[in-house]
């Protein structure tokens, strides 16, 4: 019985020492956040409701929040509204003359700071107008 455990203890001692010697995780990124609203976007007549909410984690700010329409047939830029810095959590904007049936990427774009250290955050989805 002794043969067994002398070596039994010997491996834990081992691999007691080996945990303790692996390099530790850098810290985590921040979790800075940017999501659509619900039911954000959502297609109108002839264009297209955004709404994206912007949440800084700690210690950051979050310096401005851009919502672009993008044709998605041309790539074009159709209409864009930029918040900087936002005056909500929300950001939203109604785009309107945009046409009927024309289907567009809604991009959403966030940028947090914290000294000077920045975060960019992106967010898309694809609509079609009614």
């Amino acid at each position: 019985m002794r043969v067994l455990v002398r070596p039994l203890c010997f491996f834990v001692l081992v691999c007691g020492f080996a945990a303790t010697a692996q390099p530790q995780d850098a810290a985590a990124p921040p979790l800075n956040l940017l999501y659509w609203a619900p039911n954000s976007p959502s297609p109108t007549t002839g264009g297209v409701d955004a709404a994206a909410v912007q949440k800084a984690a700690t210690g950051y700010t979050c310096t401005e929040v851009t919502l672009t329409v993008i044709d998605d047939k041309t790539g074009d830029t159709l209409d864009s509204y930029t918040e900087s810095p936002p005056k909500a959590a929300t950001v939203s904007k109604s785009f309107a003359g945009l046409g009927s049936g024309v289907k567009v990427e809604v991009t959403a774009d966030g940028t947090f700071q914290s000294g000077k250290t920045t975060d960019t955050k992106f967010i898309t989805a694809t609509v079609t107008t009614k």
